[in-house]
């Protein structure tokens, strides 16, 4: 996954001082909850209201790179369903 160079720099305004870091763009924090997910035998209900909750929030997700990863990453069969749950939803 490119999630690192796909990472955006964001200015984080704290208490003791500004810090500056790369945070995961919403694509690769879907797909990396997609396989844990799987990875956890599909039954954490925060994973998935997770996964659900950013695909309602994020409505300009690139879908080409979402569609390609979770090819490769073998979890095309739960971001289908993720995506038809919430369009059915909005």
């Amino acid at each position: 996954m490119s999630e690192l160079d796909r990472a955006v720099v964001r200015t984080l305004k704290l208490p003791g001082g500004d810090v500056t870091c790369r945070i995961a763009t919403p694509e690769d924090m879907i797909l990396a909850k997609l396989r844990w997910y799987r990875d956890g035998g599909e039954v954490s209900d925060r994973q998935w209201s997770d996964i659900t909750g950013m695909l309602v929030i994020n409505q300009d997700l690139d879908f080409e790179y979402l569609n390609r990863w979770a090819k490769t990453l073998r979890v095309t069969d739960l971001l289908d369903k993720a995506v038809k749950m919430t369009s059915e939803e909005i």
